[in-house]
């Protein structure tokens, strides 16, 4: 998987959304979600692990993937390789101190520039969920989000 910032056929695209690298914000964040007592905590990763499917043995890539919470739940499943990115450096430093697996890999990179081989991953998670994802999934697969 590559990142790519050039296109040569169109204007630059936008700088993707990125408040995470202010550092005032990143560390309200960081203590909003070491403490896990918000909506992500009570609602969203409870909803997002019901509906997930066996993860034993699939390629996963996790989009928007901030602390690398949800890539080091999929290994916990079984998941054989994890492929994270984040459009925040402050996120993919963290996430990368908090994790000691070999078979995640986290990327420093926008969504909007995620390039990837043609039907790379079983599952792709994100929230919320690009519509430009059906290129990177295996045909069977699911792709979904809690948004």
């Amino acid at each position: 998987m590559t990142t790519s910032h050039e296109n040569h056929n169109t204007a630059p695209a936008p700088s993707p959304q990125n408040i995470y690298d202010d550092p005032r914000f990143f560390e309200g964040y960081r203590t909003l979600r070491e403490q896990d007592t918000g909506l992500n905590g009570a609602l969203e990763i409870p909803a997002m692990r019901g509906l997930l499917p066996d993860l034993r043995g699939r390629a996963v890539l996790d989009l928007g993937c901030g602390f690398g919470d949800f890539a080091r739940h999929a290994r916990a499943q079984g998941a054989d390789r994890v492929t994270a990115l984040d459009v925040s450096a402050n996120m993919i430093e963290a996430a990368r101190a908090l994790t000691h697996d070999p078979a995640i890999t986290y990327l420093h990179a926008s969504i909007e520039d995620c390039v990837t081989a043609q039907a790379a991953f079983d599952l792709v998670v994100s929230s919320p969920l690009p519509c430009t994802t059906s290129r990177i999934i295996r045909p069977w697969c699911a792709a979904f989000s809690i948004a």
